[in-house]
């Protein structure tokens, strides 16, 4: 799954043409705007993401996410997103597309900061409104309306908690960054206090100037609440890495916060390389497990490698796995 790129647009609107054209699922004064997908290639304040399934070039499956700024969004709410022209081909259905896409819209509408994301959908529609009520979308019939083409529209909203704003770390900040790195890694006992990778950890400024130092941050009280280095391609601070990927590091969250709060939103803040990697101790069994989570997948045991330090680890750190996670 990644953003839409212009060469696309004309796949896009044949596949949103045969699915809401060949359904018969809007009238079709509405088709013609639904399929003019280039026309709202570009537009401020909507996003086109694309999926595909794993080797295949094929479109199969599109959504847009509209923001308040932009003049496809027609909430009257500013503080949430909207969820516009879902499809997924027919013989594409039942892999999990329509679900990837618009949990992928959950996730920027958090990114983004906004407490909801909305949609509209139609009577039409039955498989649409079971899949929306499945992943946590409730009926909002006060906000329901007449198209244009007389048909009804149902109204669905789902009300979620903004993610920390994910960011590059300030100068001022790298002491503390440093220390919380430090802290969470003798914490959950990766490193002994007399380790030298400390010191690594401790590198704020080296990888602020040869990597990208980020910070996830409290939106209302700019409490840092974790870190994580993004080594971009040809950076000193990769390990991993091939030669068309980027890599995270020094992943470190604060005690009050914990990883599901906001290192998602850190791989899809960092970067748009499209293979980032991410290596992690075999100790780490909850950080392995959230992995996963992240769209990561296990990486061939020909990318697994001791690092640099590898040999001032502990016996137990020593090996490490590595992930590999597709972006958009």
């Amino acid at each position: 799954m990644r953003d839409a790129r212009l060469t696309e647009h004309d796949d896009i609107g044949d596949l949103l043409v045969e699915v809401y054209g060949g359904g018969k699922l809007v009238a079709p004064s509405y088709l013609e705007w639904v399929a003019d997908s280039a026309g709202r290639a570009g537009a401020a304040g909507l996003e086109t993401l694309v999926a595909f399934l794993p080797g295949s070039t094929k479109i199969l499956g599109t959504v847009a996410l509209a923001h308040p700024d932009g003049g496809f969004h027609y909430s009257t709410s500013k503080n949430e997103a909207q969820l516009r022209l879902l499809a997924t081909r027919p013989e594409a259905r039942g892999h999990g597309i329509g679900t990837a896409l618009v949990a992928e819209c959950v996730a920027r509408t958090r990114l983004a900061g906004y407490t909801g994301l909305s949609l509209d959908t139609m009577l039409t529609m039955p498989e649409a409104q079971r899949l929306y009520s499945r992943l946590g979308f409730d009926r909002a019939p006060e906000r329901d309306e007449i198209a244009r083409s007389g048909d009804p529209m149902l109204a669905y909203v789902r009300h979620l908690h903004p993610w920390p704003l994910v960011r590059p770390a300030e100068p001022d900040e790298y002491e503390e960054i440093g220390e919380l790195t430090v802290g969470a890694y003798l914490r959950d006992e990766l490193q002994q206090p007399d380790s030298p990778y400390l010191d690594r950890l401790r590198a704020t400024k080296s990888r602020a100037l040869e990597a990208r130092l980020l910070v996830a941050a409290d939106r209302t009280s700019g409490e840092i609440l974790g870190t994580a280095t993004y080594c971009p391609t040809g950076s000193p601070w990769c390990e991993i890495s091939q030669p068309d990927e980027g890599e995270f590091r020094m992943l470190a969250v604060s005690p009050a916060a914990g990883v599901k709060v906001w290192a998602r939103p850190s791989f899809a803040r960092a970067s748009r390389r499209r293979s980032p990697r991410a290596s992690t101790a075999w100790c780490c069994r909850a950080v392995r497990r959230w992995h996963p989570r992240t769209g990561s997948t296990n990486a061939s045991a020909s990318a697994v490698r001791r690092t640099a330090t590898g040999s001032r680890y502990p016996a137990s750190l020593s090996s490490r796995s590595a992930a590999r996670c597709e972006l958009p």
